[in-house]
């Protein structure tokens, strides 16, 4: 008897052990996490000083309506010589450098400033030409719980009007902004076409019709007859991160920025 005892002793000690390994390799992991989020978020918050909103009151032609933003280029390709501008979403306050690298592993887990952090860095497709005029350009980003990245994109989904209250998002190069209407978001799972590039001019109108389709989000004003170059924000979507949630843009205009 007392050494069935013993025995049942060993294996309650043996659960209590692995119960305690669990909970620290858990506790080890939730750390570690929440340090790689911090230290993300205080790099980008860093870089934040590169930008800073231009005074231009009174001096801004009347035709000209892009939000001003100063840019110091010249450090942020010091940084990082794959970076390629500023992505900038005013309804979500969105405001990241962009990179774009040989390929589309690069950056996903290394920051702008390369560190390895699994935040990574919102980049540019590999295969997308320079000048984004492509038919239609991925851009990625990972879909962080802290809203960082492009974790906030989902705020389209919570916050109903919050995309129609302002369909804009921005992209400044050295020399350029480029002027985006959203008229579509919509989450695809990974087999949906709307996750292939545009090659051909033929391919156009079938991909935009599928989007309009698909979209929780209808903007009826964007005119897409004339085939504008369609930029298309990209991040994974759902607790298994297999969906895929897209925000599409339509090229409006190109500035020539006031350095």
């Amino acid at each position: 008897m007392r050494k069935k005892e013993k025995g049942l002793r060993w294996i309650m000690f043996l659960i209590s052990l692995g119960l305690i390994a669990g909970m620290a390799v858990c506790l080890y992991v939730f750390l570690h996490d929440e340090k790689q989020y911090r230290e993300a978020k205080e790099e980008y918050e860093e870089l934040q000083g590169y930008l800073s909103y231009e005074d231009t009151e009174g001096e801004t032609p009347p035709e000209e309506s892009y939000p001003h933003l100063e840019i110091d280029t010249d450090s942020l390709s010091a940084i990082n010589p794959d970076y390629v501008g500023i992505l900038y979403v005013p309804i979500l306050d969105i405001r990241y450098p962009m990179v774009q690298a040989e390929d589309n592993r690069e950056y996903l887990h290394k920051t702008f400033e390369g560190q390895n952090n699994f935040s990574g860095c919102i980049f540019v497709d590999y295969e997308a030409k320079p000048g984004f005029m492509d038919l239609n350009t991925f851009i990625y980003g990972h879909n962080m719980k802290n809203g960082t990245m492009f974790g906030s994109l989902k705020r389209f989904y919570r916050e109903s009007g919050l995309c129609a209250a302002d369909p804009r998002f921005y992209i400044f190069t050295d020399d350029k902004v480029y002027d985006y209407r959203i008229f579509g978001y919509e989450v695809a799972d990974v087999g949906s076409p709307l996750l292939t590039r545009i090659r051909y001019l033929e391919e156009y109108e079938p991909y935009t019709e599928l989007i309009r389709k698909e979209s929780s989000f209808s903007n009826e004003e964007v005119d897409l007859s004339n085939h504008p170059p369609i930029v298309t924000l990209y991040t994974c979507y759902g607790s298994d991160h297999t969906d895929k949630l897209l925000v599409h843009g339509a090229l409006k205009q190109i500035y020539e920025r006031k350095m």
